[in-house]
C-alpha cells in the first residue's frame, strides 16, 4: 500500500468510526425516548401531528388547570373513524381539538352525542390551513362522508414569517442528538415575549387562505364539505371569516359570548362554550341530517 493511500485511508476510517458512533448514540437515544418526544411528531416549522397513542396530562397555564390528552392510533383525539356507516370529520386547530377541556367536552364529541352521528375530532393544535393542506390527507383518505372545516383562528395569527415562508427545520436538528444539543445551546432569556400586534406578518394571508380552502375542498373528494366560521372575540379575524363566507359552500357561523371562553384565553372555549357551540351546530338542519354516503 502506498504512503499516499495510507494517508487517505486514515481520515476516512476516522470519519467512518465517528459516523458509526453517532448512529449508535442516535439509536440508543431513540430506544430510550431521550429527549421525550412530547405531544407532537413531524416538523414544528412546517407540518406536525399529534403522536399516536398518547396518554398524558397538559396544563393550561393561563387558567392554572390541567386536562388529559389521549390520542388513538391515527394521532386523533377521541374515537377512530367507524368501520361502517356515515361519519363526519371535524378538521381544525386547537379550537376543534378542545384545548383546555376533556375529550368528551370538546364540541365534536358533544355534537356526536347530540345528533347520534359519528363525528371524529380531527383538530390539531396550532394548525392553520397551510398545515392542513400538507397533512390532513392522511385522515381524509379514511373516507369521511362529511367534512367540517373549522380553520380560522391560527391563519390570522401574527408572526415573524408566514407559514409558507417558514423554512423547514434542518434534518440534523430533528434527530435526537440534534434536539439535545439545541436544548443545551439555547440561550436563557428573561425578556418578555414581543407583543403579537407588532409582528410583521400573518401566518396565512386572506388570499392564501382562500386558495387553501379551495385545496382542502378538492382533497375532501366526494365528501360533503361544510365551513365553520369558529366564533371569535377579536375583530382582526373578521377578514378571514369574510373570505370563508365568500365560498360557495354551506357556512356555519355560530355566535357565542365572552362567558363561553376562558377568562385569560380569548381564543379557546371553556367546557360551557363547547357545549353551547355544539348545541347551535346540532340545531342547524344541515348537521341534523345524516351525511350523504360518498359516491
Amino acid at each position: 500500500m502506498t504512503r499516499s493511500l495510507r494517508s487517505l485511508l486514515k481520515p476516512l476510517l476516522g470519519l467512518s468510526t465517528a459516523l458509526l458512533l453517532l448512529v449508535g448514540v442516535e439509536a440508543v437515544l431513540w430506544l430510550l425516548g431521550i429527549p421525550s418526544g412530547g405531544l407532537y411528531t413531524g416538523d414544528p416549522k412546517s407540518v406536525w401531528w399529534l403522536r399516536p397513542d398518547i396518554d398524558t396530562t397538559q396544563r393550561l397555564v393561563e387558567e392554572d388547570l390541567t386536562f388529559s390528552i389521549q390520542t388513538n392510533g391515527l394521532g386523533l383525539r377521541g374515537p377512530l373513524p367507524p368501520d361502517e356507516g356515515p361519519w363526519t370529520l371535524a378538521l381544525g386547530c386547537s379550537t376543534t381539538f378542545g384545548w383546555g377541556v376533556e375529550a368528551g367536552e370538546a364540541w365534536p364529541a358533544v355534537l356526536s352525542a347530540l345528533t347520534g352521528q359519528a363525528v371524529v375530532n380531527g383538530g390539531t393544535p396550532g394548525w392553520s390551513t397551510h398545515q392542513a393542506v400538507l397533512g390532513a390527507q392522511r385522515w381524509l383518505d379514511h373516507g369521511p362522508d362529511r367534512v367540517v372545516l373549522g380553520y380560522l383562528v391560527r391563519d390570522a395569527q401574527r408572526t415573524m414569517l408566514s407559514d409558507a415562508d417558514a423554512a423547514p427545520t434542518p434534518w440534523l436538528l430533528r434527530t435526537h442528538i440534534g434536539q439535545l444539543l439545541a436544548a443545551r445551546l439555547k440561550p436563557a432569556t428573561t425578556s418578555l415575549p414581543r407583543a403579537t400586534a407588532t409582528l410583521p406578518a400573518v401566518r396565512v394571508s386572506p388570499e392564501a387562505y382562500r386558495a387553501n380552502l379551495s385545496r382542502l375542498v378538492e382533497m375532501s373528494g366526494d365528501a360533503e364539505v361544510i365551513l365553520l366560521a369558529f366564533p371569535h372575540q377579536e375583530a382582526r379575524l373578521d377578514r378571514w371569516a369574510e373570505v370563508m363566507a365568500e365560498q360557495s359552500l354551506p357556512l356555519l357561523a355560530p355566535q357565542l359570548g365572552a362567558e363561553s371562553f376562558f377568562d385569560s384565553d380569548p381564543i379557546h372555549l371553556n367546557s360551557v362554550g363547547h357545549r353551547r357551540l355544539a348545541e347551535q351546530l346540532a340545531a342547524d338542519p344541515r348537521l341534523q341530517s345524516t351525511p350523504p354516503l360518498r359516491r
